[in-house]
């Protein structure tokens, strides 16, 4: 049989507590060299409420700054931002450190044969800070993507 089982989770990842669980069904549903492709915030980058955009004092740099990395946070996320909070529509993101993913993905059996991290290619709007900003989008990537493969 030629036919070859691929799983594909986009923007997920974040938002699944029971990554180990998801693993396990994924390697079971996988042959040998099956592959999982997973696109995810950047976890290293990207980090609700403690990630942020600064500009340097003379405001001829824009860059990213971070408060906790290491910790695995749970946070709770308004998915409908301005909105009454009586009609605020809520989930859970969870913040992982790139060390906490490998080792999830070593237990379950799987790889990574390949690693990309992209970046925006929005551009700002006109204004002061319009250079620095687009600088900084293709210098800091948002996402990551990666691909598995199912291993002894």
């Amino acid at each position: 049989d030629k036919t070859q089982v691929s799983v594909v989770v986009v923007l997920a990842f974040e938002n699944i507590s029971k990554i180990n669980e998801t693993l396990a069904e994924c390697s079971r549903v996988l042959k040998q060299n099956g592959r999982i492709v997973i696109v995810l915030m950047h976890p290293t980058f990207r980090i609700p409420r403690d990630s942020d955009w600064e500009y340097s004092k003379d405001k001829s740099v824009q860059r990213r700054i971070i408060s906790k990395y290491m910790s695995e946070i749970t946070y709770e996320i308004v998915m409908n931002p301005g909105t009454p909070k009586n009609k605020q529509i809520k989930t859970l993101s969870f913040h992982r450190p790139l060390q906490w993913y490998m080792k999830a993905f070593r237990k379950s059996g799987f790889g990574i044969v390949r690693l990309e991290e992209w970046i925006s290619h929005r551009e700002s709007g006109v204004g002061p800070q319009k250079e620095i900003e687009d600088i900084a989008r293709k210098e800091i990537p948002v996402f990551m993507c990666l691909e598995l493969s199912k291993i002894d």
